[in-house]
């Protein structure tokens, strides 16, 4: 298995921003809306360790496998696969994953990384079927409302026009649900609000509490409401019907707002991304612990 090591402050997920930016500064809602969909893949695996591959790494496969057109979920090193006597098609080219290590010894303090060259399942010849994973089960709405607990803070109905997440408290504090135009607008509320949860010193720990005309309430809105989007999907696989793709229009176009008010601040947006992106991950770690 090729190994090397690296430094790096934001390596790791460079290739996940750059897509996302690309789809969120150029792509119609309806372009976006069609990836989203994609992103319902099985989550990336490893047949010889028989291990599901976790955090930036998860990502990071999933957009690889989203990218080459990949529908195969198995990844592994060369050699893992000579093992079990598949061989390498011709002039493939590898994909990475990122090993965390424990010494960081650079002048900056960046984080140090072994990365790892693996290869998909459909790279392979011969490779055997009966190793392909048990699909998993899609958590489903109903883990929506656990989730509050997996984070370990409160949410509360209340008489109130707008959601909103305190967190001085640690508190999520809902409309009722005949508040909202359907039972989709009151979920992508309640995860957009969890998405901020995730930035409270407890787990996160982000810049919370600024005041709405700040630059960092700008991004926080970005982060918070891109990563609902991605975390919806998970939950709502296909994304099928009216009432449902209406509710996400009306959300795209929250979160595009919120991008124009940045300009061309593309710095900002890459930096929302980046922490919508690592929302993102935390949301879906509990939501996948989560068991009913």
């Amino acid at each position: 298995m090729e190994e090397k090591t690296v430094y790096s402050a934001g390596l790791i997920p460079r290739t996940a921003i750059a897509l996302f930016e690309e789809l969120l500064l150029k792509e119609s809602f309806a372009g976006f809306f069609s990836r989203l969909i994609k992103l319902d893949i099985p989550l990336p695996f490893n047949p010889i360790t028989a291990l599901y591959y976790k955090g930036w790494n998860r990502l990071i496969l999933g957009l690889e496998g989203l990218v080459k057109g990949f529908s195969d979920p198995r990844w592994m090193g060369k050699k893992q696969a000579l093992s079990k006597g598949w061989k390498l098609k011709k002039n493939q080219q590898s994909s990475y994953i990122y090993i965390p290590l424990a010494k960081k010894s650079s002048s900056k303090g960046y984080s140090r990384y072994a990365y790892r060259a693996v290869y998909n399942g459909e790279q392979f010849e011969d490779i055997d079927q009966s190793s392909f994973p048990f699909t998993l089960k899609e958590k489903g709405e109903d883990y929506l409302f656990k989730l509050g607990d997996a984070l370990k803070l409160k949410v509360v109905e209340a008489c109130i026009d707008k959601s909103c997440y305190l967190p001085a408290q640690d508190l999520i504090v809902l409309p009722p649900l005949s508040h909202f135009k359907s039972k989709f607008c009151f979920q992508l509320s309640l995860l957009h609000e969890l998405a901020h949860a995730t930035g409270h010193e407890s787990r996160l720990h982000r810049r919370l509490g600024d005041n709405c005309r700040s630059y960092f309430y700008i991004v926080e809105e970005i982060l918070a409401e891109f990563s609902t989007l991605l975390i919806f999907a998970k939950i709502h696989p296909g994304l099928q019907g009216r009432s449902l793709q209406e509710a996400l229009e009306e959300d795209w176009a929250y979160l595009r707002h919120w991008i124009l008010l940045l300009g061309a601040d593309n710095r900002s947006l890459r930096y929302a991304i980046f922490q919508g992106l690592r929302a993102f991950l935390y949301l879906e770690e509990k939501l996948l612990s989560i068991s009913l």
